[in-house]
């Protein structure tokens, strides 16, 4: 991914937050993970079987280690929350969709990624 196209996120309750770089599920649907400068801080996402967030948007996972991880993206102005949730075991995910910045970073790794292979 180019610099322009970079994207970091601050620091959350339990991470100090990083670069943030895109994957995607098996199943389909987008992962947001979060790499510091020591390696992997965090999955921000989840993926939860029959609850498609539609296109361009996500399941966040806000308990345990990821505590306060949606707002940090949020306030990062890589998501918009939506305000939708849905339970998962005894959390509860929160969705969101992804902002056009976050689309440009995540559009720039794919070519980024098709140019290598």
């Amino acid at each position: 991914m180019n610099q322009a196209q970079e994207l970091t996120v601050g620091p959350s309750r339990w991470s100090q937050g990083g670069t943030v770089y895109f994957n995607e599920y098996e199943l389909g649907g987008i992962a947001i993970q979060v790499f510091g400068e020591e390696g992997p801080e965090y999955t921000a996402t989840v993926a939860l079987a029959g609850n498609d967030p539609g296109e361009n948007c996500v399941w966040l996972k806000g308990w345990g280690a990821n505590e306060d991880v949606p707002e940090a993206l949020e306030a990062a102005g890589i998501v918009e929350l939506t305000g939708i949730t849905r339970r998962t075991g005894f959390a509860v995910a929160q969705h969101a969709k992804l902002t056009e910045k976050a689309l440009a970073a995540l559009a720039a790794q794919k070519a980024a990624q098709a140019h290598e292979s």
